[in-house]
């Protein structure tokens, strides 16, 4: 656009300029505050993500020592049920001589009461 500097109504007075420039002013210092703004923002978000990261590093931390727990837990199970079945089986073993015991003291019993029958 051009302006004819003698014609007075296409001329910009002082006034015009002043508030184009104090519009212009207060623009820069929005624009301003909004980067300041973005930056806060920007900086949050990397804390953000340094705390995830963070988290993450601990979850894996975790996941390990209880992966390590489990695996301390299955090998104890394991020994436990060994010894239970050796228990067991020695268990069994004293029951099987027990009945042994129990079955030849009945026929002891029973050979005296048929020699007390054949005896009358």
């Amino acid at each position: 656009m051009v302006i004819d500097k003698n014609n007075s109504s296409d001329a910009l007075n002082k006034h015009d300029l002043a508030t184009i420039l104090e519009v212009n002013g207060k623009a820069i210092m929005i624009q301003t505050e909004v980067a300041a703004q973005y930056e806060e923002v920007l900086s949050k978000i990397d804390d953000v993500y340094e705390e995830k990261a963070s988290i993450k590093q601990a979850v894996i931390t975790l996941d390990n020592k209880l992966d390590n727990k489990i695996e301390v837990l299955s090998d104890n199970l394991k020994d436990n049920q060994k010894e239970n079945v050796k228990k067991l089986e020695e268990i069994d073993k004293k029951l099987f001589k027990i009945e042994i015991l129990f079955i030849g003291s009945i026929l002891g019993l029973v050979a005296q009461i048929v020699q007390m029958f054949m005896k009358k």
